[in-house]
Order: structure tokens, then sequence, then C-alpha cells
């Protein structure tokens, strides 16, 4: 079996560029995609990747949503839709 070389950066910025053209065409015919989170508590990894995920959705278009909860809420507990 042989290795193959997978170039991470150019998959990357490939797979970016196509996400991109396709929210354009959504745009154009209307729909407005977005990426939306909900953060239960205060993890520094998952705001972390909730800030990467804002950064992408801002870099191709796309509306961004965060939503974030105390570490004591329940299934129970109500959460405030945003209001952008």
């Amino acid at each position: 079996m042989t290795a193959t070389l997978i170039d991470g950066r150019k998959l990357a910025r490939d797979l970016r560029a196509r996400i991109l053209e396709e929210v354009i065409q959504a745009h154009d015919a209307g729909v407005h995609p977005g990426f939306a989170t909900l953060l239960i508590g205060d993890d520094y990894a998952a705001i972390a990747y909730e800030q990467r995920l804002r950064r992408l959705a801002e870099s191709v278009g796309c509306r961004f949503v965060a939503e974030r909860l105390p570490p004591t809420s329940t299934t129970r507990t109500p959460w405030p839709r945003s209001a952008s």
C-alpha cells in the first residue's frame, strides 16, 4: 500500500472557495444561510471553536448567531433567542 500525501491547506482553501460560491448562489436565490451555536458553560475549547466558526461564517458571507447558557442549565432551562 502506498501513502498519499494530502495538502490540508489546499483542501481547506478549495472547500472555502466552494462554500463561498454556494453562499453567493444562495443569496442570489433569496436564501441567506447562516451558522448558529449554543454553548453551555464556559469551556475554553468550545469558546475558541465558536470563534473560529464565527470567522469562517463571516469570511464566506454567512450570518452567525451565538447563544450562551450558564453551566447550571438543564434541558428545561429556557434560552433567549438572539435578536440579531
